[in-house]
């Protein structure tokens, strides 16, 4: 396997990862069903099973239309995906610090 080819498939992970992670934050976070979070943005309650077991992902389109149904940036909601004990040590602040100011930014916007 080349290291384009394995790049893109470490890409094509993630993006997975990413989608099952913000189903996983929406289930339960937000206490949503599977059918809930589709509805939040026009898609099946299969599709979104599908996300949960890795065998989809979202496209960008998902991510805005999550954004938009939720009122919180793409950024904020990925980032309120990660597991924090998966962010290295000496990240942790940096990482909190932006969670803050992405919450904060947030706020403000909907206020307006």
């Amino acid at each position: 396997m080349t290291n384009e080819n394995m790049t893109n498939r470490n890409q094509e992970d993630n993006s997975y990862k990413l989608s099952y992670n913000l189903v996983q934050y929406l289930q339960n976070r937000e206490n949503m069903t599977l059918k809930q979070i589709g509805q939040l943005i026009g898609v099946s309650e299969s599709f979104i099973s599908r996300v949960a077991n890795r065998q989809r992902n979202f496209t960008t389109k998902h991510l805005i239309d999550f954004e938009a149904a939720l009122g919180r940036p793409v950024a904020l909601l990925l980032l309120s995906t990660t597991p924090r004990n998966s962010i290295p040590q000496n990240m942790r602040r940096a990482y909190d610090m932006l969670v803050k100011l992405l919450e904060n930014q947030s706020l403000q916007t909907n206020q307006e």
